[in-house]
């Protein structure tokens, strides 16, 4: 009797499909009606993209008499920054990235390393300060 039931069940179902397979569309009526079973819309995607910010500060000592310094993201990203200003590259992609302290006047250096290495997280500020020596003018080369 079990299997009587099966057949009746897959009977049923076959005759549900042979009905839905022969509607058709009062707008197209020569084009049947597609079936789809579950839902067909594609799992949803992440469309923002992850960055975050790097904040640049210059330090410097001595006798500084420049008009600023320029800061360059990656070689091709570039800030004009004044001596002790603080400077932003906003919306910059996650990962590692290079900054480097350029346009320097003759008689100032930068103390450590340039360029710095910064790593971007999302949604996080990365701080660098870059520490520039400067000598008195006629004095001492900072070198």
């Amino acid at each position: 009797m079990r299997n009587h039931h099966v057949g009746a069940a897959t009977a049923s179902l076959l005759a549900a499909v042979a009905v839905l397979g022969a509607c058709t569309d009062v707008n197209s009526p020569t084009e049947p009606l597609p079936v789809t079973v579950g839902d067909p819309s594609p799992a949803p995607t992440a469309t923002s993209t992850a960055v975050g910010e790097i904040v640049v500060n210059t330090s410097t000592s001595g006798v500084f008499e420049g008009s600023g310094f320029s800061v360059t993201l990656d070689g091709n990203r570039k800030r004009n920054i004044r001596d002790d200003v603080t400077i932003s590259f906003p919306s910059v992609s996650v990962g590692d990235h290079f900054l480097a302290l350029t346009a320097l006047p003759a008689d100032c250096a930068v103390a450590g390393s340039n360029p710095q290495t910064v790593t971007v997280l999302d949604g996080v500020s990365s701080r660098r300060v870059f520490d520039v020596a400067c000598s008195v003018p006629d004095g001492p080369s900072p070198n």
